[in-house]
């Protein structure tokens, strides 16, 4: 016997059979954005997105037309599409993840 205490339930399994650097979690470097974020983004996630991919003129245009969306000025048929003409083909994938929020949130 070498002393030395077993380690305490719990920890006796943790990272067991992996190698050391698998052990540990990778330094976290800010990712790019995933080219498909998956259509459920929660809200908080949604935003980070679009703020992050759209320019300004594009994300202000959003924000203006959930606000119409939400002031009930517009329907949500009317959002969508205004959202899908603000994000365009290269950011297809924004503009699903939003349908699915507003689906998600029963906002019809």
């Amino acid at each position: 016997s070498s002393g030395a205490s077993p380690p305490s339930p719990g920890y006796a399994s943790f990272g067991a059979g992996l190698a050391p650097s698998m052990a540990k979690s990778p330094p976290r470097a800010a990712p790019p954005p995933p080219p498909e974020p998956t259509p459920t983004l929660d809200g908080k996630e949604f935003f980070r997105a679009a703020r992050l991919r759209l320019s300004y003129e594009q994300f202000s245009a959003f924000l203006a037309s959930i606000k119409r969306l939400n002031d009930h000025a517009q329907t949500r048929e009317e959002t969508v599409s205004q959202a899908g003409a603000i994000f365009g083909t290269e950011h297809r994938d924004l503009w699903l993840a939003f349908q699915g929020l507003l689906n998600r949130h029963g906002l019809t």
